[in-house]
């Protein structure tokens, strides 16, 4: 029962089939009565959306889509409609669907929570989270062959990395403004001792942020990324965002340099790296990366007017009724 109303074995077994889901029931349950008091308080508040509500519903998965199309480096594009045939669903049907019309319930419920006023704010607020960083670095590989897909390292190839680690970091101290080292010095040390295919670009590895969501927001570069051996995270995206997603000790160690700064040596399962940081800023403007202010600011009230509702609209289950109908 979710706020008064009556909700069926059959309206959870509906909506599972429509969108072919696995019957672990629990899940698709709490999907269900989410939109259902969602529905409700958009209805008593004289709130229900209207056609172009669910159009702007519409219009947002689309651009979703589109922005993982770009991130994605594949020659084969994904569209809304065509995932929709492959689930034998309409355009139509989709937009008549409960989980539409409750999406556009929730944002009409929202309002102006998501105003460019409100995501001015948000970006204001959280400035901090949407940092970019330009960096290059050093990779002193335990395998130089197999850089970024090291075979069989032996305790002897560590300890001679090692070595090698603790010249080099001589070296870059003989600057004397170390740990601020001159790119030209940095680069001129990447020439002689870097094992990754970056030394062409003398260890740039472009920029990264402090989220992989703003990947299509950095500056694009021309860099053959398939030496990373990583195809499930294959991004359009510097090599460096890359590392975001690879390489837990890389994202911290960056935000905490000052730039032109390099790091302490860093062990990883790949060897030592040692990084520097070139240069950081912010977007030039909110508006640059609205879609994902907008995103994320939708997520987080989203999941608060949920939680919220679920609190005023108490639910009353009887699993065993909805298990008797599945079986």
């Amino acid at each position: 029962t979710v706020a008064g109303r009556d909700l069926t074995a059959s309206d959870v077994l509906a909506f599972i089939q429509e969108y072919a889901q696995p019957a672990r029931i629990r899940g698709p349950v709490e999907i269900l009565i989410r939109n259902k008091q969602v529905l409700h308080e958009a209805e008593k508040l004289g709130l229900l959306p209207a056609p172009l509500d669910i159009e702007k519903v519409i219009s947002d998965i689309r651009e979703e889509i589109a922005t993982q199309n770009r991130m994605r480096h594949s020659t084969v594009h994904l569209t809304l409609n065509g995932l929709l045939e492959s689930q034998g669903r309409t355009l139509e049907e989709f937009k008549d669907s409960l989980q539409i019309r409750a999406e556009a319930a929730r944002l009409k419920l929202l309002g102006s929570a998501l105003s460019d006023e409100a995501l001015a704010q948000e970006y204001e607020n959280n400035q901090a989270d949407y940092l970019i960083i330009k960096c290059s670095h050093i990779l002193l590989a335990y395998d130089s062959e197999r850089p970024y897909n090291p075979k069989d390292v032996t305790v002897e190839q560590k300890e001679a990395i090692h070595k090698i680690s603790e010249e080099v970091e001589k070296l870059l101290q003989e600057d004397n403004d170390y740990p601020l080292v001159a790119l030209p010095v940095f680069e001129k040390l990447v020439r002689t001792y870097t094992s990754c295919p970056s030394r062409v670009w003398k260890g740039d590895i472009g920029y990264t942020a402090n989220t992989p969501a703003l990947a299509p927001f950095l500056p694009p570069m021309a860099y053959n990324l398939d030496f990373l051996h990583d195809d499930a995270n294959r991004a359009y995206s510097p090599i460096s965002a890359r590392f975001a997603l690879l390489l837990p000790e890389f994202l911290p160690t960056v935000r905490a340099l000052r730039d032109g700064e390099v790091s302490k040596p860093i062990e990883t399962s790949y060897g030592i790296h040692i990084f520097r940081r070139d240069e950081a800023r912010y977007p030039t403007h909110w508006q640059a990366i609205r879609g994902l202010l907008y995103d994320h600011r939708r997520q987080r009230l989203t999941l608060e007017l949920d939680q919220k509702l679920q609190e005023k609209y108490p639910v009353k289950y009887y699993w065993e009724i909805l298990k008797k109908e599945e079986d």
